[in-house]
């Protein structure tokens, strides 16, 4: 029984550390690509861009 238990724990403690490795590559991901103010502006849509940056900078976001 005790084997089983340390077998779970090791189990949780596997899957929170893939979890966690996962994660960090979407926050690299996101922080590597181009903001929607960016794309909006090479879509040729500047108005929607400078919506988008006044959004951010009245809610405290910066990029």
């Amino acid at each position: 029984m005790l084997h089983g238990i340390a077998m779970g724990r090791q189990q949780v403690e596997d899957e929170w550390h893939t979890v966690r490795a996962d994660g960090g590559r979407v926050a690299r991901m996101l922080a590597a690509s181009p903001s929607y103010a960016e794309l909006c502006e090479r879509r040729g849509e500047p108005e929607r861009a400078e919506r988008q940056r006044r959004i951010l900078a009245e809610r405290g976001v910066t990029r």
